[in-house]
């Protein structure tokens, strides 16, 4: 009977924690909420960091079409040839004016030849004078002769780009003085020792995914009406501080991709129509807000790859007029919080509006939180309320549950100030993460997650050494022991939920990387104090998983040989197998997902946001929720002892009055109810293990 109870309470924790997890993951693909993204007007509903990845992830390319990821800021000039494209100047592919096309090239719109993917390895020559657009893009060009795109005055854009061209006298360009558009982007180009000559109505460069390694004075000077320059993904680790001194009208700046270390503080003062900088994945030792206080005017900053540690978060307060701005993780958006848009907008848990995100993580929260609460409650109400004959042990149990009771608390904190944080949370979460309250709740988790571990390795190895190693002289645990070994449990895991705090004491970002102020260090796992987070997971937790681990095992290794070797059996040993073996079974469940994705995040692995997400939210704390159960709830003694008080306390005055028996059935029926309460207890005295297994239980 009792063996049968274990297994359905067992079954009952197991099953509950997959439910829940089954409804967890169903419900996040109901309708779109903060942190995602709907496809169009269908229910499709992808994760917002898919949007404008270069992929098309809804059916109909809604997350990927121009009106979703195009930022106009700095693009002034394609603004102008959009609007060119009126149904008055729709252009007439069939018509051609140019005197002469070479062979396999297309004449287009009267004056534009495209001559594109033709296998080319020289432009084509008596190319006619007329002609306003060449593309030569495509092709196999390694050099291009100085002479061969002289006279073309009328030649407005000239694409030469995805060639192999590792040389280009800019001086062959002197002659095209109506030149608007030039692109030599995806070539081997150095330009090393050259300048580009005298273009007045150039407005769009693009140089990028080249082999330039520096940007000398002179290269740009000749440009003056430059609008846009795109520069990413060359090998670009120097830059002369006079290198955009003529480009006073440069609205959009690429020098993303590169190998930048700094850059020198004045090299942007030219620029003061500057809208649109992306200095993304450079390498920056540091990027100081004197280097960009010379464009105030900045719409739009791409600062994507660039480490917190190496960037002036001051920068932002002087930039009031951004309004969109690209950076590593959600959290260094909560700098930004002035800006209209800022991505990426959510790290699985909270979003730029709320947070936490979801309305299921939001359940979740005060479920898991209510839960431990509620559960440790009764535990320590329970362990109080009756005097049990192993003291030690309910001291101990009782002081597991004020640790997973800590966890509940810190839960339902977090619940409360979504709540108050809801649709502003952008404007307030710098605020919160970096305050000293997020830190003190943090701590609070900590401490609870530490304490409650090093207290179940401490049970299980009292327990070990008490039934597997019976006769080995060592000492009865008593409370004086007890009392030490548990301030020792506590003091240590306060500690350790305290030294980030005192180490990092002006700066509170160790327990402020995320809103819920825990440091888990999945999201963005080489964040300030990664390693003292690594220690705490891989180190301590792990090795405590272990530890209980093998401890069990030994204990069902001796419980084994002993009734192998005598002829009792006892029914409670099996009993007491299948409760270590959902003790084991839910302490690995809630510590090796957790320490898996720690590992995978640490070796650069992308760990989604929704993983990351139901970690923070469901697996961290549902532990403490459990806990209660599998060490209290399912013990028979606790059992007993919580029907007899029960009765004492509630029989005489509910239950059998409302159902309307009269004092003097009420009177005969109760001691039948004691006795049969105390025989449970009774029962479980009788066996071999009295001594041993009384205690356990």
């Amino acid at each position: 009977m009792q063996c049968k109870r274990s297994v359905v309470c067992g079954l009952a924790v197991v099953t509950g924690a997959v439910l829940i997890t089954a409804l967890f993951f169903i419900l996040r693909h109901g309708p779109c909420d903060e942190a995602m993204f709907r496809c169009g007007n269908s229910t499709v509903c992808i994760p917002k960091k898919f949007v404008c990845n270069d992929h098309k992830d809804c059916p109909g390319g809604e997350d990927e079409n121009a009106y979703t990821c195009t930022d106009f800021h700095g693009k002034g000039y394609f603004n102008r040839l959009l609007m060119v494209s009126s149904p008055g100047l729709k252009p007439n592919f069939n018509d051609c004016g140019l005197t002469g096309v070479p062979l396999g090239c297309t004449c287009r719109n009267l004056t534009w030849l495209y001559c594109k993917n033709l296998g080319l390895t020289e432009v084509p020559q008596d190319v006619s004078t007329n002609v306003t657009r060449i593309d030569l893009s495509q092709n196999y060009l390694h050099w291009v002769h100085p002479d061969t795109l002289l006279g073309l005055y009328s030649l407005d854009w000239l694409f030469i780009a995805d060639n192999q061209l590792q040389v280009f006298p800019l001086q062959g360009l002197r002659e095209l003085t109506s030149l608007s558009w030039l692109d030599f982007s995806t070539n081997n180009l150095t330009l090393d020792g050259e300048i580009f000559p005298y273009l007045p109505n150039l407005k769009v460069l693009w140089l990028g995914c080249n082999s330039l390694t520096r940007l000398d004075k002179n290269l740009l000077r000749g440009l003056p009406g430059l609008d846009h320059l795109k520069l990413q993904r060359n090998k670009i680790s120097w830059v002369d501080e006079d290198a955009f001194e003529m480009q006073k009208s440069l609205a959009e700046l690429d020098l993303s991709n590169n190998l930048l270390h700094a850059l020198p503080e004045t090299v942007f003062e030219p620029l003061e129509s500057l809208s649109n900088l992306m200095l993304a994945w450079n390498p920056f030792d540091m990027v100081s807000s004197e280097l960009l206080a010379p464009v105030a005017n900045l719409s739009s900053l791409d600062l994507q790859g660039v480490h917190l540690d190496n960037l002036d978060v001051e920068i932002f307060n002087r930039l009031r007029r951004l309004e969109f701005v690209y950076l590593t993780t959600f959290y260094y958006c909560t700098y930004a919080a002035h800006a209209r848009t800022c991505k990426p907008n959510t790290d699985g848990v909270s979003s730029s509006d709320h947070l936490l995100a979801r309305p299921i993580l939001r359940a979740m929260v005060w479920l898991i939180g209510s839960l431990t609460c509620l559960g440790n409650a009764l535990v320590l109400w329970g362990r109080f309320s009756e005097r049990d004959e192993n003291r030690e042990l309910s001291f101990i149990v009782r002081n597991l549950a004020v640790a997973d009771l800590l966890m509940g608390i810190y839960l339902i904190v977090i619940g409360v100030q979504d709540t108050q944080f809801r649709g502003e949370y952008s404007r307030r979460a710098h605020h919160w993460m970096s305050s000293w309250a997020c830190t003190i709740i943090g701590m609070l988790a900590m401490a609870s997650s530490e304490v409650s571990v090093l207290i179940l390795v401490f049970l299980s190895l009292e327990r070990f050494l008490l039934i597997a190693v019976p006769f080995g002289g060592h000492q009865k645990l008593t409370m004086k022991i007890a009392y030490r070994s548990v301030s020792l449990i506590w003091l240590t895991g306060l500690c350790f939920a305290a030294i980030p705090a005192v180490h990092w004491r002006h700066s509170t970002r160790f327990y402020g990387t995320n809103g819920m102020c825990f440091p888990l260090h999945i999201d963005d796992p080489f964040l300030l104090g990664w390693q003292y987070s690594a220690f705490v997971v891989l180190g301590v937790n792990t090795t405590a998983l272990v530890l209980i681990a093998l401890l069990y095992t030994g204990m069902f290794v001796s419980i084994w040989r002993t009734r192998h070797a005598t002829p009792i059996s006892s029914v409670k040993d099996i009993e007491f197998i299948v409760r270590f073996f959902f003790i084991i079974l839910t302490d690995a469940m809630c510590w090796a997902p957790i320490i898996a994705l720690k590992l995978l995040a640490m070796g650069r692995v992308h760990i989604s946001d929704e993983l990351y997400a139901w970690v923070v939210v469901f697996i961290l704390p549902v532990n403490s929720a459990i806990n209660p159960l599998l060490y209290t709830f399912t013990t028979p003694r606790y059992r007993s002892q919580l029907g007899q008080a029960w009765i004492r306390r509630f029989g005489w005055s509910t239950g059998l009055a409302r159902m309307g028996h009269s004092q003097s059935t009420q009177s005969s029926l109760m001691p039948r109810i004691v006795s049969t309460v105390e025989s449970f207890s009774n029962y479980e005295d009788e066996t071999a293990y009295s001594g041993t297994e009384t205690e356990l239980r």
